[in-house]
Order: C-alpha cells, then structure tokens, then sequence
C-alpha cells in the first residue's frame, strides 16, 4: 500500500486529536478554492463494498437544492471524505490491528472514487462516536465557512440520529441544533422489510408537517435530502459480506472491487 496503515492509526491514536485526515487521491487537496460541498461517507468500512459506492455516486450527481452546483459538470465542487471512526456509539473500541486492515481497505475504495468521477476523495479519522460530535471534530480542523458538510447515510441511520438515547440529559432540538447548523445529510432510500420505501419518505413528511412529539423541528428538513434508491444502489451491508465469507459462500465476491476481494482473500479475513 502507498502508506503504513497501522503507523498512520497508532500516530493518530497517541496524537490525542479527536479528527485528523490521513491520506488524499492525487486529484487533491480535499478542499480547493473550488470546493463548495464536502460529502461525507461515515461507515465501518468493513469491508467497503458497491453499496458504499452507491451512495457516494448519487451525492456526487445529486442536485442540492441549497446550492447553486447544479450540473454534472459542476462536480468538481465536490468532495469526497471517507471517516472512519475509531469508536461507535453502540460498540466497544477494537484493536488497531483490525482497523488497519480497514484503512488499507478504504484507501482502495477512495482511489476508485477518485478515478470514476475525477474528484478529490480523501480519508479520515476520528475518535467521535456521535455526528455532533464528529462535525465539531472536523469543523475545528477544516474551518472553511464556505464549504458544506454533508453526510451520506442510509434511512435505518437517519433514525439513530432522531432516537433520544443517545441525548439522555438533554432535547434532540438542543443536542442536534449545532449539527444542524453546520451540515446537512443525504439518505439514500431503499426497500427493506423493517423501513418500507413509502415508510421512509413519509418520515420526512411527517417532520416537516410537525408530528414528531420528540422535538424534531420541522425546519430541519431543509437539511434533509431524501434520494430514492435505483438498481444500482445495492441493499448490501458489509455484515452480510462477512457472514457470506465466514459461511464459504462465493457470491459476496460479486459485492465488492476486484482489488478489496483480493484484499481479503490475501489476509484470510472473515473466516
């Protein structure tokens, strides 16, 4: 690989700092005089596969209402951050060992986002679990007031986001009104047996007309960019990779890039 993955994590580990970027495609910086939207990929990564591509790809191409970069050809006003959190908010903190093999894995991802769409991807991390949290983190290392953070999820995380939870001691208008303030998110929807496709566009609905009695602003759906997913936008998640792996099935290798399936073949990972 074109870095030491597990001296990049063990530096940023001893560092102390909560978001660091650690590696750029060569069609860098990540921010340009030209940047206006940073799209931001927050995920496991474990391993990186089409779905994650999916989602990058319809952000790239999306027409933000919010911004004037509205054409195809106006993508390279975008960026791509790949972040890869060191902590979950619903999980313990693994070893090193394993997230370098991620890192390795998310470099790859980022060299063929950078390849299809001739935009500048970069990787970070970070030691936040929460994305109040994580775009404190990376507003404090990239102040550009200029430049959108827009974070791409899928509609099961958009729902993490409003559960109350994860804000005991507080309101989810006040705990998520810095978010708010300083990004915007695009869900990608997609057909699934626990959050129907009409389920979730009627959730957006149901927060812009105000039914929410779990303090949701209404006007926070200015923020919300909900994109109904295609053929093209596998339903894939990186556990079901893993367990198609560990069960000897072959057909995860059609879920994934050439070079992360030998990756993983090469490493033995999974089994």
């Amino acid at each position: 690989m074109a870095f030491s993955s597990l001296s990049i994590l063990k530096t940023f580990v001893t560092s102390g700092s909560a978001f660091k970027i650690v590696y750029t495609t060569s069609n860098g910086p990540i921010i340009s005089n030209i940047t206006k939207r940073v799209l931001v990929l927050d995920s496991s990564f474990n391993p990186p596969h089409f779905g994650h591509a999916a989602l990058v790809k319809k952000s790239i191409l999306y027409h933000f209402p919010d911004q004037s970069d509205v054409s195809v050809s106006t993508i390279n006003t975008k960026s791509v951050l790949l972040l890869l959190s060191l902590k979950n908010a619903d999980k313990k903190t693994a070893d090193l060992g394993n997230y370098s093999l991620r890192l390795d894995m998310i470099q790859l991802l980022a060299s063929h986002i950078s390849e299809d769409y001739g935009i500048a991807c970069s990787i970070g991390l970070t030691t936040k679990s929460l994305f109040t949290e994580k775009i404190s983190a990376i507003n404090q290392e990239i102040n550009k007031p200029q430049v959108k953070f827009t974070f791409l999820l899928g509609f099961d995380t958009l729902v993490r986001l409003f559960d109350p939870k994860y804000y005991p001691n507080q309101s989810i208008s006040s705990a998520l009104k810095p978010l708010f303030a300083n990004s915007s998110f695009f869900i990608l929807s997609r057909n699934d047996e626990k959050y129907p496709q009409e389920e979730q566009e009627k959730y957006i609905e149901k927060i812009e007309r105000g039914e929410f009695k779990n303090d949701i602003p209404s006007e926070w759906t200015r923020h919300l960019f909900l994109v109904r997913g295609d053929g093209t936008s596998l339903n894939i998640s990186s556990s079901e990779i893993r367990a198609m792996i560990n069960g000897g099935q072959e057909k995860w290798k059609k879920y994934t890039y050439a070079d992360i399936i030998g990756y993983i073949t090469d490493h033995n990972m999974y089994v």
